[in-house]
């Protein structure tokens, strides 16, 4: 019993030693404890705060990567771009050409004209396209497309021009050619008249040894040459009419004009020709009837010389 009375004496303070222990312990750990969540509270407000600057940072690399595709894409539509208004100058400077109006000239500036045509449109999609797939955040690069949009819009709007002066050109020079041609069968048919008058010229010398008949025929045949001419330059004229319809009104009208002053003048070729066959025809007659009195004169002097002999002759028996 002693033992176990002694062992329970030592044990009791034991005991309350290790329950004093044990209040300190949870005490200390207490203390422990809030001070790390303190810590640990404020070591996340500063990575909080970190990460708040770190924010405009975080798509840094993005954002240079699309400003450089923004440069890079801007760079080659402003490059051609500019090639191609610089192809719109050179269509612009062709529609004047230094020796003037030539076919030549034309077949160049068509040829510049398609060119010019063919690189801005091409252009003017890309930049168009672009515009409506840019971010409308990119403010820098939607007001560049739209610059170059715009930049486009005005090259059309000069190449129209050029296009309108090179159709205006291209007509003149129709018209000239028509005319041209015109001019050249009237003016034909004009010098085949005049020969009318270099065949009629003998009949009014009234030269008494030439030879009438021989004449006739060279003015009949001059009538002929003379109303062929003339048939065929109002033919061709009136061909030539159809085209004019399909000329601009300016042009047109103009071109109308001029060939029916040279269908007038045509009309009086054929009124000179009439008077020249009738002319021609009265004189015809008149020769016919000197021929017929002189052969009646001869005709009578036959007869009153058969006359006189016959009455010389003696009676029967």
């Amino acid at each position: 019993m002693v033992p176990l009375r002694a062992s329970y004496v030592l044990l009791v303070p034991l005991l309350v030693l290790l329950n004093v222990h044990q209040k300190w312990f949870d005490w200390q750990w207490s203390s422990v404890k809030k001070q790390a969540i303190e810590e640990f509270s404020g070591l996340q407000e500063k990575l909080g705060e970190a990460q708040k600057r770190l924010n405009p940072y975080k798509s840094a690399r993005q954002d240079y990567e699309k400003r450089a595709q923004s440069k890079k894409l801007l760079e080659e539509l402003s490059s051609k771009l500019a090639s191609a208004e610089i192809e719109v100058e050179k269509a612009a400077m062709m529609t004047a050409p230094l020796g003037g109006d030539n076919p030549e000239g034309v077949k160049e500036t068509e040829a510049a004209l398609a060119t010019a045509q063919s690189l801005l449109a091409q252009t003017n999609r890309q930049v168009d396209s672009k515009l409506r797939l840019a971010e409308k955040s990119n403010e820098v690069l939607v007001s560049e497309l739209q610059g170059m949009q715009e930049r486009g819009k005005l090259a059309q709007e000069k190449l129209d021009e050029v296009r309108r002066s090179l159709k205006e050109t291209q007509v003149r020079m129709a018209a000239d050619a028509l005319m041209k041609e015109v001019s050249d069968k009237v003016a034909f048919a004009e010098d085949e008249l005049q020969k009318m008058a270099e065949a009629e010229l003998p009949f009014l010398r009234s030269d008494k040894d030439q030879d009438l008949d021989a004449l006739f025929l060279e003015a009949d045949k001059v009538a002929v040459q003379v109303h062929s001419a003339l048939a065929e330059a109002q033919s061709f004229v009136a061909r030539k009419l159809v085209e004019v319809a399909k000329f601009s009104d300016a042009p047109g009208q103009t071109v109308r004009e001029e060939v029916d002053m040279l269908q007038k003048r045509l009309e009086e070729g054929r009124d000179r020709l009439q008077q020249f066959r009738a002319s021609i025809a009265d004189r015809k007659r008149s020769h016919l009837l000197e021929e017929v009195e002189v052969k009646v004169v001869k005709a009578e002097e036959e007869v009153k010389k058969m006359t006189e002999v016959t009455a010389q002759l003696p009676g029967p028996g």
